[in-house]
C-alpha cells in the first residue's frame, strides 16, 4: 500500500501579490487623459480646450530643426488648459510615466514660469494623477475678472 499524505506535511497555501499595474508609455497617459476630456466634454464643456503640446518625443534630425525654426521650445508641458477658473490664468500639467522619468531641467523651469504667470502648475504621475486634476480644475468657479469679454472662451472651439 502506498503511503498516505499526512495532513502535517502538507505544504503551506500560498499567497499571491496582485502584480504591479503595467506602466505603460506617457504617450498612452496623455491619451487615456485626453480619451477622458473628449467623453466629458459635452458636462463639462471647459474640457474642450485641453490639448496636448508635442514637443517632446524623437523626431529626424530635419523635423526636429524646422521645430525649432517653428518656435518649439523645450520643456513646455505635456498638457494645456488655457482657462481661467478659481483664480488661476489655467492649468498646465507635466506628465510623468507612474514610476519612470523625472522632469528636466527645462520642464521644471517651465512649470515656474507658468506658476509665476498664474497658472496652476503641476507634476503629476500617471494618467489617473492628471485626470484627478483636471477635473478638481475645471469644477473650481470662473474667474469673471480674468475672461475675455464676449463670452466663454470654450463657446467658440
Amino acid at each position: 500500500m502506498p503511503p498516505t499524505k499526512s495532513s502535517s506535511t502538507r505544504r503551506p497555501a500560498l499567497t499571491l501579490k496582485p502584480p504591479l499595474e503595467v506602466d505603460p508609455l506617457e504617450k498612452v497617459h496623455q491619451e487615456r487623459v485626453i480619451a477622458l476630456a473628449r467623453a466629458y466634454a459635452g458636462q463639462v464643456p471647459h474640457l474642450h480646450a485641453l490639448f496636448h503640446v508635442p514637443n517632446g518625443g524623437w523626431r529626424h534630425a530635419a523635423e526636429a530643426i524646422a521645430f525649432q525654426r517653428q518656435g518649439v521650445k523645450p520643456g513646455v508641458s505635456d498638457l494645456l488648459l488655457p482657462i481661467p477658473l478659481g483664480g488661476w490664468t489655467g492649468l498646465a500639467i507635466e506628465l510623468k510615466r507612474f514610476r519612470e522619468g523625472q522632469p528636466t531641467p527645462e520642464q521644471k523651469a517651465w512649470l515656474k514660469l507658468l506658476a509665476a504667470a498664474g497658472w496652476k502648475a503641476v507634476l503629476c504621475r500617471g494618467w489617473r494623477a492628471a485626470w484627478r486634476e483636471i477635473w478638481r480644475y475645471v469644477h473650481l468657479p470662473v474667474s469673471h475678472e480674468l475672461l475675455h469679454i464676449g463670452g466663454s472662451p470654450t463657446t467658440q472651439l
